[in-house]
């Protein structure tokens, strides 16, 4: 996410500041934090959420060119996510290609293994599983 871009028009951000995470959040859970603090955005609580230990909230994911959020196995073949409920777990998964990050280097893309319940066999952790 170029949170340099995001943020240019409230003053931009702090000094120091890195132009861009390497997080990512599921959309269909909640829009990116800075759309909800600073356009009046709502967000979801737990309870609209059907299946919380189930639903991933973030992740070690990445921006694309194409505004894609894939997954990026960092930790050994796992990435990190947090869960609606509040837990985090390391999730494995396969590297399966390449992609454009935002910035536009060269990634790897990767596929949720068979642990990562309802986002198995997806790039990115995206959706609410029901």
């Amino acid at each position: 996410m170029d949170l340099v871009a995001m943020f240019a028009a409230w003053g931009g951000l702090a000094p120091g500041t890195p132009p861009f995470t390497s997080y990512a959040s599921n959309g269909a859970v909640f829009a990116n934090g800075y759309a909800i603090a600073m356009m009046g955005g709502t967000t979801v609580s737990e309870t609209a959420v059907p299946k919380p230990a189930e639903t991933i909230l973030l992740y070690d994911g990445t921006v694309t060119t194409t505004q894609a959020q894939p997954v990026q196995a960092r930790h050994n073949g796992t990435f990190v996510a947090g869960y609606a409920d509040g837990h985090v777990k390391a999730l494995s998964a396969t590297e399966v290609g390449t992609t454009t990050q935002f910035a536009g280097a060269t990634i790897k893309l990767y596929r949720i293994g068979s642990g990562g319940g309802f986002y198995a066999g997806m790039t990115e952790a995206q959706g609410v599983p029901q």
